[in-house]
């Protein structure tokens, strides 16, 4: 009772906040809440209030309260009102059998819940969680999720998912707000069934709900039932679909952008910062640096002023990290495909890739010698006990080990000794029949889940390398373009056929003149035929570069009067050091970057330094960042 609430978990609130987003409201919400779909659980509660007159109700007391028992209320006397209140958990009982139940188990829940589902029963059945009967309970978590998570909330706020709200009927908001129609009285019974079936309260213990009770058991059942099929053929794919998507991503030149309030920016800022001591990753934790060194906390004031403000803020994931960073690992805790800097695991120095598929590791390993056993030997066991496997072993073990023998097999003798081994070890612990089996399906399960998300990752990588493949293309499409476009802004020659329609219509199209103007003066710079041919020389004295720390280091060249000529040509840049002696420039060294070279140099981290001309014959250390900025303001004649 103290998990399974919106305000007493976190994670609890996530999910039923998740589940209930509008992203499903099509396959999840509308297909309960729609009035105006005759087998929807909504339109069969309006059913029951507008037509039958029907009232539900678990307690005797609410059933008075019922707007359409008013008139009885005053009329009957106690033992009618009780006959009637009877009568009024009868029906109660034929709609939660009928018109619940067919509507939820119709329900096929979007492929995100499912595979959560997936995720979280796998996670049950390893911790091996037992209900109060002692039997192993897989998907109770499940169905409370299900149950108080999507259906006790949809029901709660009706006017919300059965209105305008989910893009529903505007007409349900005042059915569902009005206290005369009994629809309203009706959906509080409903809900107040459904939370004291998944144990949130206790039933009344007086004779009459012991049918109530009986009820509740059944639909626990009958949901249970539901929720473990809601699982069923659905892999556990999160981890595999995660490491796919992030190599993708790599081979995609469309920027991924996420859109966030300024309001939720500061709350989710505050949160972390509260919470960061539970949240730090490792000693260097970026987000611990970010939200505890770089930002303060957000005052009530601060974040109403967001909110009043209204104010998105675009942010531009990193998703293709891999050409900066260079290393990659999948995170032991987030279990997410991240650079090691931001993962609890670090790599050695000079490793690129930490382990990025798991292998196959059985949580269980006291009965793994009979896995190995059972699939080896050539009879079908027949003993539904420890004494009898224990004969037939024995049995086994005589015609595999005996010399000479056709059967003889050693490497099986020795398995055969070992599993005995531990047979007579459980015999002696009182180790249960069941439990051998137990381990055993859970083991066989793991190792079929494990392959099928080694059959995903395969399918993965060959998406991955088709990606690589349209990525290639792409580039050489957008080099074409980008050489047409620069062959053509040497000329401004136009297509044959644009000038041909332009004649037809006697129309002078302006570029034609400039067109015939470049072709006349040849101008220099503009053409790649010979000629003169000329480079962007901007030149900057050595101070003011020090002064706006575009230059960190200059050894002698500090103390006198130094220029340096950044001459921009072929993608890259030559960088001349003048040295002014009486009115003249004498040239102490040129330093040349390679294109190439300054690509690398754009990737580098904020505060790196570079060396030139090289880190062994160091003359000047330029802020990497500010250098890459100063040549690009250049270029654009900033």
């Amino acid at each position: 009772q103290g998990t399974w609430g919106r305000d007493k978990s976190c994670a609890f609130h996530l999910f039923s906040w998740l589940a209930l987003h509008e992203i499903h409201y099509q396959k999840l919400v509308h297909p309960l809440m729609d009035s105006r779909r005759p087998n929807s659980l909504m339109a069969k509660l309006i059913h029951s209030c507008e037509v039958k007159y029907e009232v539900f109700a678990i307690s005797i007391e609410e059933y008075k309260k019922a707007p359409l028992c008013e008139e009885k209320v005053k009329d009957y006397d106690p033992k009618e009102l009780q006959a009637e209140y009877m009568l009024s958990l009868q029906r109660f009982e034929e709609f939660i059998m009928k018109d619940f139940l067919k509507p939820v188990k119709a329900l096929r829940l979007p492929i995100t819940i499912r595979k959560l589902f997936s995720y979280c029963r796998t996670a049950v059945e390893r911790r091996q969680f037992t209900d109060s009967e002692g039997k192993t309970s897989c998907c109770e978590p499940l169905l409370k999720l299900f149950v108080l998570g999507v259906l006790v909330p949809m029901l709660k706020d009706a006017k919300k998912y059965a209105g305008t709200a989910a893009y529903l009927w505007g007409e349900m908001e005042k059915k569902v707000e009005s206290k005369d129609n009994g629809l309203s009285t009706n959906i509080a019974g409903l809900v107040a069934f459904l939370e004291k079936t998944m144990n949130c309260s206790k039933f009344d213990d007086s004779i009459e709900n012991r049918k109530v009770k009986k009820l509740a058991d059944t639909v626990r059942h009958e949901l249970l039932k539901y929720v473990e099929a809601q699982t069923d053929q659905v892999s556990d794919d999160i981890k595999t679909d995660l490491l796919v998507d992030c190599c993708l991503a790599h081979f995609e030149l469309t920027p991924h952008q996420v859109c966030i309030p300024g309001a939720m920016l500061l709350t989710l800022s505050n949160m972390l910062r509260k919470n960061i001591s539970k949240l730090s990753i490792n000693d260097q934790d970026l987000v611990q640096e970010i939200c505890s060194v770089r930002l303060k906390e957000w005052t009530t004031d601060e974040i109403k002023a967001a909110e009043e403000e209204d104010a998105l803020y675009v942010m531009t994931l990193n998703t293709r990290f891999l050409l900066k960073e260079m290393q990659m690992t999948v995170c032991p805790t987030t279990m997410c495909p991240v650079p090691p800097r931001m993962s609890s695991l670090q790599l050695p120095p000079g490793q690129r890739f930490g382990p990025l598929v798991q292998p196959f590791v059985s949580d269980d390993t006291r009965f793994l010698v009979f896995e190995k056993v059972f699939t080896e030997i050539s009879t079908d066991l027949q003993s539904t006990n420890f004494v009898g496997l224990q004969k037939e072993l024995e049995n086994e073990l005589g015609k595999v080990a005996k010399p000479g023998s056709m059967n003889q097999n050693y490497t099986l003798a020795h398995r055969i000794t070992a599993a005995l081994q531990v047979l007579a070890e459980c015999q002696s612990s009182d180790t249960k029949e069941t439990e051998l089996l137990d381990s055993l399906r859970h083991s066989l399960q793991a190792r079929q889940m494990h392959r099928a998300s080694l059959e995903q990752l395969a399918a993965g990588l060959r998406a991955v390398e088709l990606a690589k493949q349209h990525h290639e293309e792409e580039l050489q499409r957008a080099i074409k373009t980008m050489d047409d476009a620069n062959k053509f802004s040497l000329t401004l020659d136009l297509p044959a056929p644009l000038r041909k329609v332009a004649e037809d219509h006697g129309t002078k199209l302006r570029l034609e003149a400039v067109s015939a103007l470049i072709a006349r003066r040849d101008e220099f710079a503009r053409s790649d035929k010979g000629g003169l041919a000329h480079s962007l020389v901007v030149t900057y004295p050595l101070k003011r570069l020090v002064s706006k720390k575009v230059v960190v280091e200059c050894g002698w060249l500090e103390k006198k009067d130094v220029s340096l000529m950044f001459s921009l040509k072929d993608g890259g840049v030559e960088i001349t050091v003048l040295l002014r002696r009486s009115s003249t420039d004498s040239i102490v060294q040129k330093i040349s970057l390679s294109e190439e070279r300054l690509r690398v140099l754009r990737k580098a981290d904020e505060g790196d330094i570079v060396e030139l001309p090289s880190p062994e014959d160091r003359l000047l250390s330029f802020t990497t960042s500010k250098l890459v900025e100063l040549l690009s303001d250049a270029a654009a004649g900033r």
